[in-house]
């Protein structure tokens, strides 16, 4: 306790006398008050945020029944406010702390999930060579690093992705539709998902296909589990959709 005050009081002294080109990350969620979800607040098989007595063990009303090939999806909160702003200073401000911070975060979320004896391999969500280039910082991976970080692990890329129409200039529909288009197997990477659980790092879940397109890849290549690991989900509702849930997979 007395080292924490001790860091505090010496952060309070550097605030006043310097002030900061980015406050520590710990100081930020402070102050935005924030904590990551209880589970109980979105569906574990989809990432869907419900209420009270939403989900069963067979997931939520806009997930049940589908043929969604991943076994749980985990979350730090919903795509809004804070938590948004995070994201993107992540994904375009270069704010490695923060990537690094919410993916340990939500490394600790996923180890409930996983348990001590299955091999497990986590894998960034990939991105185009040119992407990663222009903007000086690949964000999944970031947020993967601190995902194995949590859970002793270092992450793999065992895919990757030929240059497409960025997802944010798509819509939900195209989003989905288009998700498989470009994922390609790296050197290797098939052989190193057989007999494990994998754990998929993103940073926004949006309509889930992409998601979707790597788990059933990874489930060709002779995944035992696939995990989705995500900062954010952005909710069908605030998409414009009608209903909770992932989109069926057909």
């Amino acid at each position: 306790m007395r080292a924490r005050a001790g860091i505090k009081y010496l952060d309070d002294v550097i605030e006043a006398w310097c002030g900061w080109e980015q406050p520590p990350v710990t100081r930020r969620w402070s102050r935005a008050n924030w904590m990551p979800d209880h589970p109980s607040r979105y569906c574990h098989r989809c990432g869907e945020s419900v209420g009270a007595g939403e989900v069963t063990v067979r997931g939520c009303a806009g997930c049940r029944g589908t043929r969604w090939p991943l076994d749980a999806v985990v979350r730090l909160g919903t795509y809004d406010d804070v938590l948004q702003t995070w994201v993107l200073g992540v994904k375009y401000g270069k704010d490695w702390t923060m990537g690094l911070a919410l993916g340990r975060t939500l490394g600790e979320a996923v180890r409930p999930v996983i348990t001590a004896t299955e091999p497990v391999l986590v894998v960034p969500m990939p991105m185009p060579r040119g992407r990663r280039f222009r903007r000086g910082i690949d964000h999944a991976w970031v947020v993967g690093r601190g995902v194995g970080q949590s859970l002793g692990l270092r992450p793999r890329q065992v895919f990757r992705v030929s240059a497409r129409i960025p997802q944010v200039e798509r819509s939900a529909h195209e989003r989905w539709r288009e998700a498989h288009r470009g994922l390609r197997w790296r050197r290797g990477g098939k052989s190193r998902v057989k007999g494990k659980t994998i754990v998929l790092v993103d940073d926004v879940r949006t309509t889930g296909g992409s998601l979707a397109a790597l788990a059933r890849m990874a489930r060709r290549g002779g995944a035992l589990r696939v995990v989705g690991a995500v900062v954010a989900v952005r909710d069908t509702m605030e998409r414009g959709g009608t209903s909770g849930g992932a989109k069926p997979v057909t």
